[in-house]
């Protein structure tokens, strides 16, 4: 019986723990750090709405997506496949796409955050 790295190397199993390991350590603590430093470097406050709903799309989409990718691994496919022939693996991978969109709509909150803010700031400043 081959060792788990023989077996996992070169898989999505990989990409998925790597993923995990980058989004949930760094890019949660830069959004935090962004939320908090934000407002005491630009003088306003982001929009708390858009926020916390920027927050828990990423959080839901992040799982969703990655988690889902880690049987995939398991049952042995393999990072940069151009197509697939396992049925198998359909399901899981529809599972991961719907993840990503999740996370697409929490970027989009994200910048609407922003923009918003900025927008609002600009009038008032001019009065």
């Amino acid at each position: 019986m081959p060792p788990a790295d023989f077996l996992l190397h070169n898989s999505l199993f990989l990409v998925a723990h790597f993923h995990n390991v980058i989004i949930g350590g760094v890019l949660f603590g830069a959004f935090a750090g962004y939320t908090y430093w934000f407002p005491k470097a630009f003088g306003f406050r982001l929009q708390e709405g858009y926020g916390k709903a920027a927050f828990w799309l990423w959080l839901i989409g992040f799982y969703v997506a990655f988690s889902r990718s880690m049987p995939v691994g398991f049952l042995g496919m393999t990072r940069r496949m151009q197509h697939y022939d396992v049925a198998e693996w359909r399901p899981w991978l529809m599972v991961a796409g719907v993840g990503a969109v999740i996370i697409l709509a929490g970027i989009i909150c994200q910048i609407m955050a922003t923009r918003r803010q900025y927008q609002g700031s600009r009038t008032s400043f001019a009065t």
